[in-house]
């Protein structure tokens, strides 16, 4: 991180939202099918460079990006930025179509569907590969000097999302367990990041936007006008779409957080204890009900208007500095006798790092890694979760807690109680060290 060259910025987004046509053979989380839109969905991208450095981050309105490898590969061959420059993210969005090899993943395995749908998602996926080169040109293409600021905020609309039950036994005793729901006595993370760079005229170019929450108060919903499942680029994506229609002509990135534990205070899908029993029970509001679109638009108007709260608190007065780029892996003993591994990510853009990991942290892990890193810094879920098979990334009270295997992904994951952590923390430090120059 020795030079101190200006620092240019570029920006650019492109709709993905599949056409109609191909709708009725492409599938969602858990096989669901759609067959409305409700609002498009888009990837974004913001390019840094200083000197003969560049680092690009990248953002679907997806779960995951489909297939991070192939298209690293496409944007080195086509650019030269290596791939340990580019962050290849996405919101976590659960009513997007998906795509990609997900072996451990059940119904959303690409082999257990039906040939038809096979082909389909196949041609959804090379459409996307498109597009991302598209705006990639076009972010290097609108490079130009800038300034970057950033700030910290608070916004309310997230909730930790495990909780545990008092279940009532047929001898009637109550045995306590560990499952999916709301638990507002534990504190959620609620720090709202967000980064404006603008040129140096003072015009906008493009928002960075980091909270700690779940994309799914639309999850499974059945808003269509034939009683289907409407695509919509959820929490994240509307607020994305706010600000860009606020500050024409830029492009805004929201980003997940820490948020393996973390679920919106409202979604279409509620957990709560049964009153008979104490047990975990599940409702999904039914076909053609409006309440998750009216949800759905009262938490996004709610983050954006916090996230607006922190935008007019940013001085951008970062107008200097390297950009800098590493991977590294963090392997801890899995269960099959495998390693269970993590992709840690480290992206640095001047006094700012940016964190990424292949999964899906909860909260305590999430601080874990910040704690390597100086205070101008994010950690960010999903950066090219596909590359390796880290699935939700538990801390070590929540293995314990869920002795059963209830929560989503336990019975499927690799890991092991006590190594996360450690192994995390010194992956990160690790980079840092050796991208800051701070090593030995």
């Amino acid at each position: 991180m020795g030079n101190d060259a200006p620092i240019l910025c570029g920006a650019a987004r492109r709709c993905i939202t599949p056409p109609p046509e191909w709708l009725p053979q492409l599938r969602g989380l858990q096989d669901v099918t759609f067959t409305e839109v409700l609002d498009d969905l888009y990837l974004r991208v913001l390019a840094f460079r200083s000197g003969e450095d560049t680092v690009l981050v990248i953002c679907f309105d997806c779960d995951k990006v489909p297939c991070p490898q192939a298209y690293l590969d496409a944007i080195t061959a086509e650019t030269g930025i290596p791939a340990h420059h580019i962050s290849l993210l996405a919101i976590h969005n659960h009513t997007a179509p998906i795509g990609g090899w997900r072996p451990n993943e059940g119904p959303n395995f690409i082999l257990r569907k039906p040939a038809q749908v096979q082909a389909a998602t196949h041609q959804y996926e090379a459409f996307l590969q498109e597009r991302l080169l598209e705006a990639v040109r076009e972010a290097l293409g609108t490079l130009r000097p800038a300034r970057l600021g950033w700030q910290n905020g608070e916004s309310y609309v997230n909730v930790c999302r495990v909780q545990d039950y008092q279940v009532t036994q047929p001898d009637g005793s109550v045995a306590v367990q560990c499952g999916l729901g709301r638990d507002f006595s534990v504190p959620a993370d609620r720090r709202l990041f967000v980064l404006k760079a603008e040129g140096l005229d003072g015009t906008p170019i493009a928002f960075l936007t980091n909270y700690a929450v779940h994309n799914c108060v639309m999850i499974r919903n059945l808003c269509a006008r034939d009683g289907g499942t409407v695509i919509s680029s959820d929490l994240g994506g509307n607020v994305s779409q706010m600000l860009e229609q606020a500050y024409p002509g830029a492009v805004a990135l929201w980003t997940s957080g820490a948020a393996g534990d973390v679920n919106p205070i409202l979604s279409n899908e509620i957990f709560y204890p049964d009153p008979a029993t104490g047990a975990q029970t599940q409702y999904i509001l039914p076909a053609g009900e409006s309440a998750p679109v009216m949800m759905l638009n009262t938490l996004a108007a709610q983050h954006y208007a916090d996230t607006l709260r922190v935008i007019r608190t940013i001085s951008c007065d970062v107008e200097r500095g390297s950009v800098c780029g590493g991977v590294a892996w963090a392997e801890a003993p899995g269960k099959d006798g495998n390693p269970y591994q993590v992709r840690v990510h480290l992206l640095g853009v001047g006094p700012l790092w940016i964190a990424g990991v292949s999964g899906e942290l909860y909260t305590s892990l999430g601080q874990a890694v910040l704690e390597k890193l100086p205070a101008d810094a994010i950690v960010q879920n999903h950066d090219g979760s596909l590359l390796a098979e880290s699935g939700y990334i538990y801390d070590d009270a929540i293995l314990a807690r869920d002795t059963e295997g209830v929560l989503p992904g336990r019975r499927e994951s690799q890991q092991q109680p006590g190594y996360i952590r450690a192994t995390l923390q010194d992956a990160v430090g690790m980079l840092y060290a050796k991208l800051s120059g701070s090593e030995g």
